[in-house]
């Protein structure tokens, strides 16, 4: 069955409810040769006046830490794999169903189940296809010699391709991105994601974890990462960070301890330290600008989505 323009408006509030914040959050799993499972993570998709964007971190594409950039084989992850909620119209039934939205027609939107899709994460060259910061790269012969740069901040997006429903489901647009200002110390953030790759109800319906995190501080020894209260778990890199008022207010991106000399090599870290890590991501507005769907308009000084 055809869905028409009042289900995917229906898909996809101005004002994002419980259930679409959930829907709009992507379990992610990167696979190496033959599409083997290699790491779970978390990440986010946008449509940017019709182009779908899947946000993820750095690390996550390449397996490769970006604060200690060590290999001794070639990066593993070779595609992507995503997934998310599936949609449906009555009379077809989910097992898992999560949601039901009555629309204007009469017809009623089911939302449950899971859809996925993989992606390849280089093409026939072995060129990455994932975007990332230009400019800002540090110096590694070893990844350079393999098309692989590291970048400054640990944020890439990969162009995709979804299902017009799928996309009205999971993406978010201008309207649910915090852009116009920017969080305040003590205020309460929402890490989702999937730890460990888990689902808070089954794998056949994939459905995020929200951890609640205060902001801690806004400087750090890099301009671009707040600092949260508490860390996230493993899985939920890439996640996106919502406010209280359901924006999209950044990415998170990882962990470090209060006895990092800014952001160092885990080597000295003390044992036993876990309670005192802090978490840390990079707030939409960096992002919007690196990858320029954001400018700053001086004449009102305020920043405005590129149209």
């Amino acid at each position: 069955m055809q869905f028409n323009q009042e289900d995917l408006a229906a898909l996809n509030p101005p004002a994002l409810e419980d259930w679409a914040v959930s829907s709009k959050v992507i379990k992610v799993t990167t696979l190496g040769e033959n599409e083997k499972p290699y790491r779970c993570a978390s990440g986010f998709i946008i449509n940017n006046h019709g182009d779908i964007y899947l946000y993820t971190c750095w690390h996550v594409v390449t397996g490769i830490s970006q604060l200690k950039p060590e290999f001794k084989v070639p990066p593993i992850p070779k595609f992507i794999k995503i997934s998310g909620y599936n949609v449906s119209k009555a009379p077809e039934y989910f097992h898992n169903t999560r949601k039901k939205i009555d629309v204007k027609t009469g017809d009623i939107v089911t939302i449950g189940s899971s859809k996925e899709f993989t992606f390849p994460l280089y093409d026939s060259d072995g060129k990455p296809l994932w975007e990332q910061q230009k400019g800002c790269e540090q110096e590694n012969s070893d990844l350079e010699a393999i098309n692989i740069k590291i970048p400054y901040t640990d944020v890439v997006r990969l162009k995709i391709q979804l299902p017009e429903e799928i996309s009205a489901l999971w993406a978010l647009d201008s309207r649910h991105l915090e852009y116009m200002c920017r969080p305040k110390m003590w205020d309460t953030v929402f890490i989702m994601g999937f730890p460990y790759g888990y689902s808070a109800t089954t794998e056949s319906c994939p459905t995020p974890i929200a951890l609640r995190r205060m902001i801690a501080s806004w400087a750090t020894g890099n301009a671009d990462k707040t600092l949260l209260d508490g860390a996230g778990v493993r899985g939920m890199s890439g996640g996106p960070i919502y406010s209280e008022d359901k924006k999209l207010i950044g990415i998170y991106q990882g962990k470090l301890y209060a006895d990092y000399n800014s952001f160092e090599s885990e080597k000295r870290r003390v044992p036993n330290d876990e309670n005192s890590a802090l978490g840390y991501m990079t707030e939409y507005y960096c992002i919007g600008m690196m990858f320029g769907d954001l400018f700053f308009d001086t004449d009102k000084f305020t920043f405005k989505f590129r149209s």
